[in-house]
């Protein structure tokens, strides 16, 4: 996708956000409206509020979406870089690594991991600089599994706060 495009998306998404945040009391109120005039005057008589749920609706699912699409670009991204990558430098937290090929094969290993209720804690900061160009990457430790990390990407401010995937590995234990 280019690159341009997912800018625009991840200038837009904010925006969606804050309109579905916008409309959502106006969308509980006339929805608690009609649910009470259904109940009292039959489900003939009800007018469903189209117009405030749509408001509410349209907005949040296009966020989700664009989010959808910004993480998955980034994701295709990342894992282009790394699979053509060849004798790169690579930096954690701006210390240089001495032995690149496990953080290289680490980040190599991104899939998806199922959810289980925590959060990432500690970040480490990554540089992988080469021919190619540069990757930063922001990896988050799981609170729950000290071998896990989330991976954020930094380039896009949707894939600097939503993890685009994440790693297991001990790779990153010493930083």
């Amino acid at each position: 996708m280019n690159s341009d495009i997912v800018r625009l998306l991840d200038a837009v998404s904010p925006f969606m956000f804050l309109v579905a945040l916008g409309t959502a009391p106006i969308s509980v109120v006339n929805w608690i409206r009609y649910v009470r005039k259904r109940k009292t005057l039959g489900t003939t008589c009800a007018d469903f509020p189209v117009v405030s749920v749509s408001l509410f609706l349209v907005p949040l699912l296009v966020f989700m979406l664009i989010t959808s699409v910004i993480s998955e670009v980034a994701l295709n991204q990342t894992r282009s870089y790394l699979l053509d990558v060849r004798n790169p430098t690579i930096s954690a937290n701006g210390e240089p690594v001495s032995n690149v090929t496990p953080v290289l094969v680490a980040l190599r290993s991104i899939t998806y991991v199922p959810s289980h209720h925590s959060h990432p804690t500690r970040h480490i900061w990554l540089d992988v600089n080469s021919s190619a160009g540069k990757l930063t990457l922001d990896l988050g430790r799981d609170s729950a599994n000290p071998r896990e990390y989330w991976v954020f990407f930094p380039a896009y401010r949707t894939t600097a706060v939503n993890e685009i995937d994440r790693i297991v590995t001990d790779a990153f234990d010493k930083y």
